[in-house]
C-alpha cells in the first residue's frame, strides 16, 4: 500500500462521546465528519430492497419502516434486524419472504427494540448490563466483567461480550467495555425490573 490512497469509513452515533476512544478521536481529528440525513420514503424503500432484495411486500414493510423511523437510517436497520429476529421476514430457497406485517408487531421506538434484546439475555449477561448500568459513565476490564456477571469461566464471558456488542448494548474501549448508551440501556432496564 505504499504510495496508495486508502478511504477509511467509520459510524458512531450523533453526539456520541468519542473521549475515551484514542481510535476514534484520532479519526475525528484527521478525518471528515459527514451527518447521515434522514432518507426519503423511496431511499428507504431502497435500502431494504438492497437488505432484503426486492420482494413481494418490500415496499409495504418499507413504508412502515418509514412511518416508524422517520427515515432515521439507523432505526431503519435496527427494524429490519427486528423483523429477522422476529421471523417476520426469512430467508428461504434463496430468497427472503417477508409476511405482512401489522404497526402493532412493530417496535415503535428504538426503546423498545433494544428493550426485546435485554429481555433475551441470558441470566449472566443480563446480570452484567444491570452491573455496568450501575456505573454508566466507566468501562470494565474482562476480570471485573466476569465479577459483574458472575460468570463461571471466560469462554461463557466472551461469548457474551460478543453477543451484546453484537446486540449494540456493549462497546470494547481499549481493553475494556462500556455500556454502548448508559443512561438509556439503565433506563430500559430499570422499566423491565418495574414491568416483572
Amino acid at each position: 500500500l505504499h504510495n496508495q490512497k486508502i478511504v477509511l469509513v467509520a459510524t458512531c452515533q450523533s453526539g456520541a462521546s468519542l473521549s475515551s476512544s484514542r481510535a476514534l478521536r484520532l479519526i475525528r481529528n484527521t478525518g471528515s465528519c459527514i451527518e447521515l440525513a434522514n432518507l426519503s420514503k423511496e431511499q428507504t424503500v431502497e435500502l431494504m430492497s438492497s437488505v432484503f432484495g426486492k420482494v413481494s411486500g418490500i415496499e409495504a414493510l418499507s413504508d412502515r419502516f418509514h412511518a416508524i423511523a422517520r427515515g432515521n437510517p439507523s432505526m431503519v436497520m435496527n427494524l429490519a434486524r427486528y423483523v429477522v429476529d422476529h421471523r417476520l421476514a426469512r430467508y428461504q430457497s434463496r430468497t427472503w419472504n417477508i409476511a405482512e406485517v401489522s404497526s402493532n408487531q412493530l417496535p415503535e421506538t428504538l426503546d423498545a427494540i433494544l428493550l426485546s434484546r435485554i429481555r433475551d439475555l441470558n441470566p449472566a449477561a443480563l446480570q452484567l448490563v444491570q452491573s455496568m448500568a450501575l456505573g454508566p459513565d466507566q468501562s470494565y476490564s474482562l476480570q471485573e466483567c466476569q465479577v459483574l456477571g458472575d460468570h463461571a469461566d471466560p469462554i461463557s464471558l466472551l461469548r457474551d461480550l460478543g453477543n451484546l456488542s453484537a446486540e449494540g448494548l456493549v462497546v470494547p474501549i481499549e481493553q475494556n467495555y462500556a455500556l454502548n448508551n448508559p443512561r438509556m440501556i439503565l433506563s430500559l432496564v430499570d422499566a423491565m425490573s418495574e414491568s416483572e
